[in-house]
This record gives structure tokens, C-alpha cells and sequence, in this order.
């Protein structure tokens, strides 16, 4: 299946997940020794970003998964994310004498907007409080917390100042000491699906269900409302008008079609070849993937034929049918709104 180029603004703060092959913990792997695989992943991650558009303000480097909060660029994640990580895959890959993939599938984006700054990094710099590895996040060298806390050195692409902005603290030590706190004050949060992006397949999924149309659904983009915490999963939609799902029964459709092409139901469903009952047949199939967006095998099963043989018939209806299909589909439309 192709994969669609993903839609992000520039300027939008993204978090992006990234997880090694079956959550195997490869930073922590013994056979590396006392080379540190954290301290190269952060080596290559400062090229990859001298050389794009996107700033980094936040990490965590968990022992099966990787999180970064940034603000994009103009280039897609893809130019920060794949150098880096097929570069650190190769230079991981030679020290353990393996070979093969160390990252599972690219990489997850999620689109954060306004206040919602400060509940991702509070959740990016919990991961080794989550995991149970230290008790209070600044006791971790995994996560950028310590430098906001001037705990630690941040490294130049490290954007330290962009976070404190993003989340409503100065750079002060008083600002860092709220912003510490906020964080600690969600220490406590286990582990949510929704700011993950781990429910992301399942939300495109039925986003285009609904819509029925070939549309790119865009990153999912996390808002903090007055009701809570919002997951948003839009169509971006270019030029065109997608069509909501039409749910009715088939039978509803050869109904329809028998009566404007002279047939019936069950003669279409038979194994009749006579050009009166093919045409039927191929007008319903127009109606039912063109216009009402169903898949055509599900009408394809109804009558007996093979894909192929459906594909066909969709391929070669001509244009009045094509208009007739459409008129007739409207009317459908009308009822079922009625």
C-alpha cells in the first residue's frame, strides 16, 4: 500500500515516536560494553538537525523507544528523522555484529497545539519515572530535564529557551523551578494512549471509513480544551469534496436500478448474460463504488462475480451511465437524509 507524504504546518510543535524492532532495548544492549549508545544517538542527532529546518526543544531516550518534541520546519519530519536514525541503525548494527532493521516502521508524528506544549513535555521527561527507573525526573540522564533545570549542559540544538516559551516560563531560575514542578506534578499520570498516538491507526481507520473517500488524514493534532484533552484526526482534503459513507442495503440499490432499466433483483442476481441484465448490472455497480462509495466487492459477492469481472464492468460503463448513476445515487442520498 502507498504511503501518503504527511501534512504538518510549519511552526506546529510535533512529538515523535520512534521504537526499536520488537521493543527490544538497544540502548541498554550488553554486547555494546562501555560505548554509549545514547551519547552517539545525541551526537548524530546534533548534524541531522544542524543540516534541517526543524528545532528540537525536548528528548527522551527510553531503553526500547525514542520521544522528541520539536517545532517544525518547512521539510518534512522525514529529514531530521532519517538520516539520523539510519545512520545511528548502521553505526549500532557494526558495534553488536548484527544485521538487519533496528528501528519498527518510521517514525509516529503527533500535531501538540497551544498550552498543550507543557502537557507533552511533562509527559516526554515522566518516561523514566513511568518506567520506574528513578523516582523524580531530574534524577534521569535519559531526558533533556535536566537541562531545563540548568542541571546539565544543553547541548546548541537543544532549544531550552523555545520549551520554557511554549510551556509559560522564562528562562529564570525561578521560570525553571515552575516548570520543574509542573512537571513532578504529573509525575503520577500513567501512561496515556491518546498522547502516545498509540490509537492512531485505529482513528485514520475510521476517519476514512466515514469520509469513504481517497483522502490523507493529517497528524493527529492534541488540544487542551475546557472540556480536557482533545484528539483531533482531520482529512486534509486538496480541491476536492469527500462524500459521507452511504450505509444502505443493496437490495435498496438493485431495487432502484430494476426499476429504471426494466429488470429485477433476482434476475440480476441470476446467472442471465443478455445485454439488458449485464447493463443492470453495471449500472448498479457504478452506483454503488462511484457514487454511494461502497466497495465494489460487496456488491461483487451479491451478484456472484469474480473482481475482476466487477472491475471490468465498472471500467467500461460509458458516460450517460455514468450520468444516470449519479442522479439515481442523489435520490438515494435524499431518502436517507429524510
Amino acid at each position: 500500500m502507498p504511503r501518503y507524504r504527511r501534512q504538518i504546518a510549519a511552526g506546529s510543535v510535533q512529538h515523535i515516536i520512534s521504537r526499536f524492532v520488537d521493543r527490544e532495548f538497544r540502548f541498554d544492549s550488553s554486547s555494546l560494553g562501555p560505548r554509549d549508545a545514547r551519547r552517539e544517538y545525541l551526537r548524530r542527532a546534533a548534524r541531522a538537525l544542524h543540516r534541517a529546518d526543524w528545532q528540537a526543544f525536548g528528548f527522551a531516550l527510553m531503553s526500547s523507544h525514542i520521544h522528541w518534541a520539536m517545532r517544525a520546519g518547512a521539510q518534512p519530519s522525514s529529514a531530521v528523522i532519517k538520516p539520523l536514525h539510519s545512520g545511528f541503525a548502521t553505526w549500532l548494527n557494526t558495534i553488536e555484529g548484527r544485521l538487519g532493521p533496528v528501528f519498527a516502521d518510521r517514525h509516529r508524528n503527533l500535531t501538540f497545539e497551544g498550552e498543550s506544549a507543557a502537557l507533552l513535555l511533562a509527559y516526554i521527561h515522566n518516561n523514566p519515572v513511568r518506567a520506574g527507573v528513578v523516582a523524580d525526573p531530574a534524577d534521569s540522564s535519559w531526558t533533556s530535564h535536566r537541562a531545563y533545570l540548568g542541571l546539565a549542559h544543553a547541548p546548541p540544538w537543544l532549544d531550552v529557551q523555545l520549551g520554557l516559551h511554549l510551556c509559560g516560563f522564562d528562562a529564570s531560575a525561578a521560570g525553571r523551578l515552575r516548570f520543574h514542578e509542573m512537571v513532578v506534578a504529573q509525575s503520577k499520570q500513567a501512561r496515556r494512549i491518546d498522547l502516545s498516538g498509540g490509537d492512531m491507526q485505529a482513528r485514520r481507520n475510521a476517519t476514512r471509513l466515514a469520509l469513504c473517500a481517497p483522502v490523507e488524514i493529517s497528524s493527529p493534532t492534541v488540544a487542551v480544551t475546557d472540556e480536557g484533552i482533545r484528539i483531533d484526526v482531520s482529512p486534509q482534503l486538496r480541491g476536492c469534496r469527500a462524500r459521507p459513507r452511504w450505509n444502505g442495503h443493496a437490495s435498496v440499490v438493485l431495487r432502484e436500478v430494476g426499476r429504471l432499466t426494466g429488470t429485477t433483483a433476482a434476475g440480476m442476481r441470476s446467472r442471465n448474460r443478455t445485454q439488458r441484465v449485464v447493463n443492470a448490472r453495471r449500472l448498479a455497480l457504478v452506483v454503488w463504488t462511484r457514487e454511494l462509495q461502497r466497495p465494489a466487492v460487496e456488491l461483487g459477492r451479491v451478484f456472484g462475480l469474480a473482481s475482476s469481472t466487477t472491475a471490468a464492468l465498472i471500467a467500461s460503463a460509458p458516460p450517460s451511465m455514468r450520468a444516470a448513476a449519479a442522479a439515481l445515487a442523489t435520490r438515494l442520498r435524499g431518502r436517507e437524509a429524510a
